[in-house]
């Protein structure tokens, strides 16, 4: 059985659809609301498909993201070195992606191997 990360409650089985993240800061997904507004949907970037936020607290604002479920790993904890093979098409998977944000007019201000 799965258990939710956050709290610990039981999921169900089988492979989940969205992910809902949630948080008390406005801004933590800036980046991910341009996803929305400028509708940015790539093969190589993780689809966003709704920002809201409500009051369920009473006066504690909560933000909310609905994303698809991001099966990858991070890149940070994968053992070195990797076969040359998957590092190449890594970095032309990046390239690709980082080139049609460009292309769009938007910048990805945190490269690294975390995300």
């Amino acid at each position: 059985m799965r258990t939710c990360a956050d709290c610990g409650a039981a999921l169900p089985d089988g492979p989940a659809a969205y992910l809902l993240r949630e948080t008390s800061d406005p801004d933590l997904w800036e980046g991910e609301k341009l996803v929305i507004q400028h509708r940015l949907w790539y093969k190589g970037l993780m689809n966003v498909y709704r920002f809201f936020d409500e009051r369920p607290y009473g006066d504690l604002q909560r933000f909310y993201l609905v994303s698809e479920r991001d099966e990858g790993e991070s890149l940070a904890g994968l053992p070195r070195p990797q076969p040359e093979e998957k590092v190449l098409l890594w970095g032309q998977q990046l390239a690709e992606t980082l080139a049609h944000l460009h292309g769009k007019g938007f910048r990805h201000g945190s490269v690294r191997a975390e995300n």
